[in-house]
């Protein structure tokens, strides 16, 4: 397998919250990722391990723990990740630094990786903890030293920069 003996660049965003990180990976990797709405959306990292293969598979994993197996369809993901992302924050819009993995294999699909961070924010809502800004930042910077990570950074076109 390629994945354990060559460093492989992951492509991650970086952007502020609702900003579209997630949009962009769906619509760049074809797969449903959880998105939008009042909350939080993107709770911890997620890496989108995309294979090219001769027929479908994908599976959800969190430290190294297969959560759903045979999930049946790009669409269904988004779900999975949902749920699972819930459940590490216990249904609050936390930060948790767990990551889920999503390990899908298509004919259509580039050999690439894809990583969804949660977003970057100043100040915290009533619902998140007090450490969430820093938790999101060191997140960040873990990704930001890694070699092989390119930085795809999402930057919202109403925003004056």
């Amino acid at each position: 397998d390629i994945d354990t003996t060559i460093d492989l660049p992951a492509i991650v965003v970086i952007g502020e919250q609702s900003s579209g990180k997630s949009s962009v990976l769906e619509a760049l990797s074809g797969i449903s990722l959880p998105r939008g709405g009042q909350h939080m959306t993107t709770k911890c990292p997620l890496e989108l391990r995309m294979r090219r293969a001769s027929t479908w598979h994908a599976s959800l994993e969190c430290s190294g723990r297969i959560i759903r197996d045979n999930i049946p369809t790009a669409h269904d993901i988004g779900q999975y990740i949902n749920t699972e992302q819930n459940r590490l924050t216990n249904n609050h819009d936390q930060i948790s630094k767990q990551v889920l993995l999503v390990n899908v294999q298509a004919s259509w699909l580039p050999n690439l990786t894809l990583i969804d961070l949660p977003g970057i924010t100043q100040v915290t809502s009533r619902q998140q903890d007090s450490g969430s800004v820093d938790i999101i930042q060191e997140l960040i910077q873990d990704y930001l030293d890694r070699p092989s990570t390119i930085i795809l950074a999402i930057i919202q076109a109403c925003n004056d920069i």
